[in-house]
């Protein structure tokens, strides 16, 4: 038994999400700006709404006892955010984001985006009128005295971090954040970072915007993101799965000698999660852990015998293929898509970027006496993208291709080429000139290329790839530069790899024979790689 996708929260949702996050790299390119914002428990809102609810009752309520107008005032304070930043245009004109609430177990909410605008973030002078991390002083944009005054006060109360061992300290004493930073007279670009100005007692002022500080009044952190590679960590960190105490459970669950709920992944899945209050009430009343902006679709794809359906327990098979015969999968809507001169030349992302069917009734999943169904244009152009395939099943890898470049009508318009006739999907591919012999796996490295995966994610692929075949040294040689971290030498990343492919349990290529001490993790760095 396994956690579905489709179960709010679970680490195969997560997955889902960080997928959607990257097919947004692939389009876009990297986001611009990583931005935080948490809620503030003394927002005038909740003050006030603690005061009402709070004046029939014998016991008053602390502000952190109403998980209820906590969540919902965060919910519009958020929603404002977004909308403000896209009519202000403080960091660019906004093409898409990317957002994720978090609640870690202390209940107050925040949230993660990612922004992809047009800010230029090479410029150092401009980033510097809209990224602080010091105290204000008379070089701020506010002329204005008691704006001044008043975003000293607020930066002093909300924007300075503190230390804690609990929290950020590790045995050593030092923070995991690397506070306190050293002084800096400007802002510098140094090893793919930015290391922002500060004045001497501004050691541990955390980089925030002071514009979005004195609208929203609550703590924020902003940062600019310069480099592809730091695409990889940010939406790894922003789709995270939840937290848990899985190891604590297991070992009850050992102890107390219960084998099936200790196997039972929908028990531990819900006996493990960590929630607060604010979360549940943000649950109950629909408000999304996500958001998303442009919509993004995952497409699946089959071949044409090898359809997938879901079915309850104890369903026979007369009743699945019943079940098969009144729905139509992704491409069988496709190929039944309106017969105009527009619709005729779309790919199957192309269409469903731009069209989407009409759903009244049950009725509408299969197609009419005239072999049509019902399609609406969509109000904004949404972003579309194959689901992958193993790469060792050629035929279905093959077909998703052809589908990411051609039009047609039927499985069998893909099986001919200039008025030859093929007898499967490779051929067509290899005619095309879409795939050659075994470059496949240089295919799927590529394509998590294009989808700024983060080295550690690469490495991982690229073990998977030689396990099943790839070709080591063509593969190194074409992607070694993607394959390194920030300032890594050819040395250390052999290591690296050695290590990689202890985990996925593959053969050591001899290759690697000339470095033995691996460095050693026993878990894979990657979420979207893994397990799932």
């Amino acid at each position: 038994m396994y956690v579905p996708s489709y179960f709010v929260g679970s680490s195969s949702y997560w997955h889902k999400v960080g997928e959607k996050a990257f097919i947004l790299a692939s389009v876009y390119g990297p986001p611009t700006f990583f931005l935080t914002i948490t809620c503030n428990p003394y927002w005038a809102e909740n003050i006030a709404w603690n005061s009402a609810t709070s004046q029939n009752q014998k016991q008053k309520k602390t502000l952190m006892d109403n998980s209820a107008s906590i969540s919902r005032i965060y919910h519009i304070k958020k929603k404002k955010l977004l909308s403000w930043l896209k009519e202000t245009k403080l960091l660019g004109e906004i093409s898409a984001y990317f957002g994720r609430d978090e609640y870690q177990q202390r209940g107050l909410p925040h949230t993660h985006f990612l922004l992809w605008t047009d800010f230029d973030v090479t410029n150092i002078h401009k980033l510097n009128q809209i990224i602080s991390a010091s105290f204000p002083d008379n070089d701020v944009v506010f002329s204005n005295i008691d704006k001044m005054s008043d975003l000293y006060a607020l930066t002093l109360k909300i924007q300075v971090h503190v230390c804690n061992k609990n929290y950020c300290l590790d045995s050593n004493g030092h923070c995991r954040f690397q506070f306190p930073y050293a002084p800096s007279n400007e802002t510098v670009f140094r090893n793919k970072k930015f290391y922002w100005m500060r004045s001497p007692n501004s050691q541990w002022v955390v980089p925030h915007c002071p514009q979005i500080l004195m609208r929203f009044r609550a703590h924020s952190e902003i940062e600019a993101i310069p480099s592809d590679q730091a695409i990889g960590y940010m939406v790894k960190y922003v789709a995270k799965n939840a937290e848990s105490h899985e190891i604590s459970m297991q070992d009850y669950h050992k102890y107390k000698g219960n084998n099936y709920l200790l196997n039972n992944k929908l028990y531990s899945y819900g006996a493990n999660l960590t929630v607060p209050a604010s979360f549940c009430f943000s649950y109950l009343a629909g408000y999304k852990q996500q958001i998303i902006s442009p919509t993004v679709i995952i497409l699946s794809i089959h071949l044409p015998d090898e359809r997938w359906i879901s079915t309850k327990p104890n369903t026979t098979e007369e009743e699945a293929a019943k079940k098969m015969e009144a729905s139509l999968s992704t491409p069988q809507i496709y190929f039944n898509r309106p017969h105009t001169e527009e619709c005729d030349s779309l790919t199957i992302c192309e269409f469903n970027s731009l069209y989407y069917k009409v759903t009244r009734n049950e009725k509408d999943d299969s197609a009419d006496e005239n072999n049509q169904l019902d399609f609406k244009k969509r109000e904004k152009e949404a972003v579309c993208s194959l689901k992958t395939v193993p790469f060792a099943n050629l035929e279905l890898f093959c077909l998703r291709l052809i589908f990411m470049y051609f039009a047609a009508r039927s499985f069998d318009d893909f099986l001919s080429f200039e008025g030859e006739k093929f007898s499967c999907y490779a051929e067509v591919a290899k005619k095309i000139g879409l795939i050659r012999d075994n470059d496949r796996y240089e295919i799927s490295m590529q394509e998590a290329v294009n989808q700024r995966r983060s080295p550690a994610e690469l490495r991982f692929m690229f073990a998977l790839l030689c396990k099943n075949g790839g070709p080591f040294n063509d593969l190194l040689n074409k992607f070694k530069e993607q394959l390194k971290d920030n300032g890594q030498s050819d040395e250390s990343l052999m290591k690296y790899l050695g290590q990689m492919f202890i985990n996925v349990h593959a053969d050591i290529p001899k290759e690697l024979n000339n470095y033995p001490d691996f460095p050693y993790f026993y878990h894979s760095p990657c979420n979207f790689w893994g397990k799932r």
